[in-house]
């Protein structure tokens, strides 16, 4: 940095706060990418643009919207938001919700039926070629014949077919 820019951020440093103040983001969590955001406004600030303190803005809002874009692709939670199956839903209340879920669930069952369904689906890869594997996956994901159809590049008519004719090979295993 230059002494001219160094002179600009310690006399502007207190717009962090500020950005951070007026768009409701904890210091603690939020100073560093807000401060990262400030050093670029700093950097490359042009005079005969703006004022420094609209670029600035804008370069930690920047910072801050490329942070919480990486964070929703890596599906990141923020701590305050964590739901914890042992938490308390509710102050005034002591329940949790633990409470909510059913205790009659049989675990070891679930997992049974976990591996029949793997090994299903490992019988069908081995005996069904790409293409009719790949509609049945589709099937089983919830899409419509006329959106697996056009996927695949087959008729609509022939992603029935296929997904009857796995149907009724599963339904003999």
């Amino acid at each position: 940095m230059t002494e001219e820019q160094k002179c600009l951020a310690e006399k502007n440093y207190k717009l962090i706060f500020s950005f951070l103040a007026k768009h409701n983001l904890s210091e603690e969590e939020w100073f560093g990418i807000a401060a990262i955001g400030f050093c670029n406004a700093v950097i490359s600030y042009n005079k005969d643009n703006c004022a420094f303190s609209t670029y600035a803005y804008r370069c930690m809002y920047n910072e801050f919207s490329k942070e919480w874009n990486r964070m929703q692709r890596q599906g990141e939670i923020p701590k305050d938001r964590l739901l914890y199956y042992d938490q308390v839903l509710k102050t005034d209340e002591s329940e949790s919700l633990l409470d909510f879920i059913p205790s009659n669930e049989n675990t070891e069952a679930a997992a049974i039926e976990k591996v029949l369904v793997n090994e299903v689906l490992q019988k069908c890869k081995s005996t069904l070629s790409k293409r009719d594997y790949h509609i049945f996956c589709l099937f089983l994901q919830g899409i419509t014949y006329r959106e697996i159809a056009k996927r695949v590049g087959v008729s609509r008519a022939m992603a029935g077919k296929v997904i009857t004719k796995t149907l009724n090979m599963i339904k003999h295993l």
